[in-house]
């Protein structure tokens, strides 16, 4: 199976944050610091919070991730 180059999707996904007005901020590639704030959060929401539940379904996804953050 052939290899997707990295950038094929990049115009639709900057499309998609675009249409619900959010800015969309190119990084450097292959650069993990610029990605630690998020990196960390998304460790701790999974730690913290999914790691004492059975997600069943995006909807249920969608409920816990509300309740985590509003906590």
């Amino acid at each position: 199976m052939p290899k997707t180059p990295i950038n094929e999707y990049v115009e639709e996904f900057d499309a998609v944050f675009e249409s619900i007005a959010c800015r969309v901020e190119p990084t450097a590639p292959r650069a993990p610091n610029q990605n630690a704030f998020i990196e960390r959060w998304g460790n701790s929401l999974q730690y913290e919070c999914l790691k004492c539940f059975i997600v069943f379904g995006k909807k249920h996804l969608d409920r816990l991730v509300a309740s985590y953050v509003s906590f």
